[in-house]
């Protein structure tokens, strides 16, 4: 019943981060990390390329065709999910924009399963939270840390709530992501998007 839109604002650092090399970071970095940083890229750039543009082709079905301009004014904006309260590295702070502090044009603001991975440990750091949050009209969060957290900071109307991957059935992710495997066998599907190694039991 509701007419459902993505706001299409990505800012240039997140785009920097997810370049199969980026010159920005590159030029960041000291010089022992560069040379890393070097070496991972051309040992990995096969494999991020291809993790790019298969990435542009899940936004181009799923995403982009139901993007509206920054500039266009909604009935409510909604704010989630993975980390969108995170310490930015790029930035060193807090982006007001995924705090509803911005321009975006809207009667309503809402956050959903907003989730902050590193709290704020610091009484700075606590008092800006404190300020950005104050722009929203209902909070929901992932985490149970930062529910009690942002309660004990006054936001006692906080909610928690899932993950919004886990409001799709698994039957809504076979028809998005096919599974080539005829096996009967219950499975759980991991994706890094980092050089991470998992262990399983």
């Amino acid at each position: 019943g509701h007419e459902v839109y993505y706001v299409d604002y990505w800012p240039k650092y997140h785009r920097q981060a997810y370049k199969a090399f980026s010159f920005g970071r590159f030029i960041s970095l000291g010089v022992r990390s560069r040379l890393y940083y070097l070496l991972e890229s051309i040992k990995w750039y096969k494999f991020r390329k291809q993790r790019i543009a298969n990435f542009e082709y899940f936004l181009g079905i799923y995403i982009y065709p139901y993007c509206r301009p920054t500039t266009d004014e909604f009935d409510a904006i909604v704010y989630g999910s993975d980390q969108i309260w995170r310490k930015q590295e790029a930035i060193k702070s807090y982006n007001p924009v995924y705090f509803a502090q911005n321009r975006f044009q809207a009667h309503k603001h809402i956050a959903y399963s907003a989730s902050m991975g590193i709290l704020p440990s610091n009484y700075r750091d606590l008092n800006y939270l404190k300020e950005l949050l104050s722009h929203f009209n209902a909070i929901g969060v992932r985490e149970k840390n930062l529910k009690e957290l942002l309660v004990k900071i006054g936001y006692t109307n906080t909610k928690l709530t899932i993950d919004p991957t886990l409001l799709l059935s698994s039957k809504d992710w076979n028809t998005i992501i096919p599974t080539t495997s005829s096996s009967t066998n219950k499975y759980v599907l991991v994706y890094g998007i980092n050089n991470v190694a998992f262990k399983w039991r």
